[in-house]
């Protein structure tokens, strides 16, 4: 029997926001069993809370954003594929602003806090999500399903092709452990282009981004200089993203996923399409 976990005590960290650029503080706190993942902006009077559950989800514009009554909090993905990552059940976040911290682009700086922390066994049992039978959504040439599987499975194909990214690096075949977790995939970056940032900053977008919380492209080349973290750094955050965004069913999945050019819109919408169907 596997039992819920949580952490031991409060642990605080600070940075700034990705697509913001503000500066944001955020505490984790334990949370009684049953309580799943609970966001909270105490920048706001009345402190709302907003659970992290697919029907939450108000934007996924580059990046994962809960929203309900008239708040949001962005960039919620590498913190909810951490906890997951970790093992963590139950847990309250405070933020003092509308995005979750981006640190340096990947989970090890959540993974770090939760293991500051320490985790706590609780007494109820954990819950998981056994996929039945197969689920998928498409958009264009884009693809993403699910099926059933005894353990947890994600497999992506990459979508972009540039002269930094080998063709033999673009498919990746990942099982899900926690031990796996922290050695393969918990150090992977965001990554982004850096064609693309004026037209981004002129939406408001990516304020916050710079090489010291992305892996940046120019035409030909990786400019970070201390290079890449794994060869195949780019298709790993992506498998970071899809646990982030998956996880927002409720509960860790038993299945197998295969995603093809997928990204926060495709995940979030077969993390609705999972809870719909009333065979899984």
């Amino acid at each position: 029997m596997i039992y819920q976990q949580t952490i031991n005590g409060e642990v605080k960290a600070s940075g700034v926001g990705l697509h913001s650029g503000n500066y944001i503080d955020m505490k984790l706190m334990p949370a009684p069993p049953n309580t799943g993942i609970c966001f909270r902006r105490v920048d706001i009077e009345s402190k709302p809370t907003t659970k992290a559950n697919i029907d939450a989800v108000s934007s996924t514009m580059l990046g994962t954003t809960l929203g309900e009554s008239g708040f949001t909090v962005a960039t919620v993905e590498h913190l909810l594929a951490s906890l997951l990552g970790m093992g963590i059940d139950n847990l309250f976040i405070e933020l003092n602003n509308d995005e979750v911290p981006i640190f340096d682009g990947s989970a090890a700086s959540f993974v770090f806090l939760i293991q500051e922390a320490g985790i706590q066994l609780q007494k109820e049992q954990r819950k998981y999500l056994k996929i039945k039978q197969k689920v998928e959504v498409m958009e264009g040439d884009k693809y993403a399903s699910i099926i059933p599987y005894d353990g947890y499975r994600i497999r992506l194909e990459l979508s972009f092709n540039h002269p930094a990214v080998d063709e033999e690096n673009k498919d990746y075949e990942y099982e899900f452990s926690t031990d796996s977790f922290l050695s393969k995939i918990a150090y992977a970056r965001t990554f982004g282009f850096l064609k693309d940032i004026e037209s981004l900053r002129e939406k408001k977008l990516t304020l916050g981004g710079s090489v010291d919380n992305a892996i940046v492209l120019d035409e030909n080349n990786v400019i970070n200089i201390e290079g890449l973290r794994y060869k195949d750094e780019f298709i790993r955050h992506k498998i970071l993203d899809v646990m982030g965004d998956l996880h927002l069913v409720g509960a860790p999945i038993l299945g197998s996923f295969y995603g093809k050019k997928t990204g926060h819109s495709l995940n979030t919408e077969l993390a609705k399409k999972i809870l719909a169907d009333e065979k899984n």
